[in-house]
């Protein structure tokens, strides 16, 4: 189950939470394995988190961030902040979901509830893989996935 999680998980960050519940080879291996991401500026998360609901129409693409920076009320030069325009989208919304599933994690009475490590990740998966769901329904995961 380890292996499985540390596969769908290895190109991505993951919360910290999550890792410090992993046996501490396995720990080394996806450390050793996951992707450092950037930190962005206020503009750059305010053009990325507006540009998400608009995936839905456009895709992974420019046009989503042409309309992330519009709803973002920010001049339409800004767009040139994006440095990489063909997957930073997809890699933000990685960077977030994963923010997010740290904070539902520590959030959740892991200790309390008696739970084994199987079912800590089983929860874990369960929880990161429904925030895919919208972009799955519109169609549009396999071509983030594919950035």
């Amino acid at each position: 189950m380890i292996v499985i999680l540390l596969m769908i998980f290895s190109f991505h960050s993951f919360p910290a939470s999550l890792i410090r519940t992993i046996r501490p080879t396995a720990r080394r291996t996806f450390v050793s394995t996951s992707r450092t991401l950037q930190s962005y500026s206020t503009q750059e998360e305010s053009i990325l988190t507006a540009a998400l609901p608009h995936v839905h129409q456009h895709g992974w693409t420019e046009q989503a961030l042409a309309q992330g920076v519009l709803t973002s009320k920010l001049p339409p030069s800004y767009i040139g902040l994006i440095q990489d325009k063909k997957s930073e989208l997809i890699h933000f919304f990685m960077k977030n979901s994963n923010k997010e599933l740290e904070y539902i994690l520590q959030q959740t009475d892991i200790e309390g509830q008696n739970m084994t490590h199987s079912q800590v990740i089983e929860v874990a998966m369960q929880k990161r893989l429904e925030m895919n769901v919208p972009y799955i329904k519109s169609q549009r995961w396999a071509e983030g996935m594919a950035l």
